[in-house]
C-alpha cells in the first residue's frame, strides 16, 4: 500500500502539469525583443531622381547609371570586321553617347569594358549595405547577364566569372568532383537569401552544375558572400552542393 502523502503529492504534481498544458502559449511583442534579434526588413533604397548617387567611389554604378534605353544601342560593336568598328573597349561607350544616353550611364559602360568585353548597366538595387548591379555583355555567346555585388568600399564582386575559383580543395567541391567529374557551375547566379546577423550580412547565391551548358542539373552549388555591419566584404564560402 503507497504511503498517503505520495499519493497526494502525485495527484498534486498531475494536476499542475495539466493545468500548464492547456494554458496557450503568449507570444512575446516584437517591441519587447532585443534590437539585434527584431525581424529586419532588407533595406530598400530609392536615391532622388536623377541623382547620380554612388554607394563606391571606386565604381561607377548606381541608380542613375542603368541604361533603359534601347539595346541597338549595341549595334556599332557587331558591325563586321574591317567595317571600321572600334575597339570592344570603346564601341558599345560610342553606341550609348550616339543613343544619347547620360553620362553616368556611359561612364558605368566605359568603367565595364575595359577589360574587352563590352557591357551596360541594365538593373541596380540593393541589399542592406551592399549594392547588386545587373550588367548586360551584349556580344557573349551565352549568358550575357551578370550579376556585379558593390560593397561600400573596396573591389566590386563579379561573382558569376570563375565561380568555382578557390574552391578546388574544398570538401564540399572534391566530394561533389568524385561524383561528377565533369561537371562544372553554369552562371548567372541567383539570389537565395539575403540575412542580416549580429556581425553584418550574408548574400547566398546558388548556381546550376552541369557536364554540359543545355544539360540537365547534376547539383546545385550554394555560395555565400560575407560583409561586415558597414558593408564591407570579408569572405566567400561554399556552402553546400545538393
Amino acid at each position: 500500500m503507497k504511503p498517503v502523502l505520495a499519493s497526494a503529492a502525485g495527484l498534486a504534481l498531475a494536476l499542475g502539469l495539466a493545468a500548464c498544458a492547456s494554458i496557450p502559449a503568449t507570444p512575446v511583442p516584437q517591441d519587447d525583443l532585443p534590437e539585434s534579434l527584431r525581424p529586419y526588413a532588407p533595406e530598400v533604397f530609392v536615391p532622388p531622381p536623377g541623382a547620380f548617387v554612388l554607394l563606391n567611389p571606386d565604381v561607377p554604378l548606381g541608380e542613375a547609371a542603368v541604361w533603359r534605353g534601347s539595346a541597338s544601342a549595341a549595334d556599332p560593336c557587331r558591325a563586321p570586321a574591317g567595317s571600321g568598328r572600334t575597339e570592344p573597349t570603346t564601341c558599345l561607350v560610342e553606341g550609348l553617347q550616339a543613343a544619347g544616353a547620360a553620362s553616368p550611364a556611359v561612364a558605368a559602360a566605359r568603367w565595364l569594358s575595359t577589360r574587352g568585353d563590352p557591357g551596360y548597366l541594365s538593373g541596380w538595387r540593393r541589399e542592406g549595405p551592399v549594392g547588386i548591379a545587373t550588367v548586360t555583355r551584349p556580344l557573349r555567346a551565352n549568358t550575357n547577364v551578370e550579376t556585379v555585388l558593390v560593397p561600400p568600399g573596396g573591389e566590386a564582386l563579379f561573382i558569376d566569372e570563375a565561380p568555382a575559383l578557390g574552391f578546388e580543395t574544398d570538401a564540399i567541391w572534391t566530394g561533389f568532383k568524385a561524383k561528377q567529374p565533369n561537371a562544372f557551375p553554369v552562371p548567372p547566379f541567383e539570389l537565395v537569401a539575403s540575412e542580416r546577423h549580429l556581425l553584418g550580412w550574408r548574400l547566398a547565391y546558388g548556381v546550376p552544375l552541369r557536364d554540359c551548358r543545355a544539360c540537365a542539373d547534376a547539383g546545385r552549388m550554394l555560395v555565400a558572400y560575407d560583409f561586415d555591419s558597414s558593408g564591407r566584404f570579408k569572405e566567400r564560402r561554399l556552402l553546400s552542393i545538393d
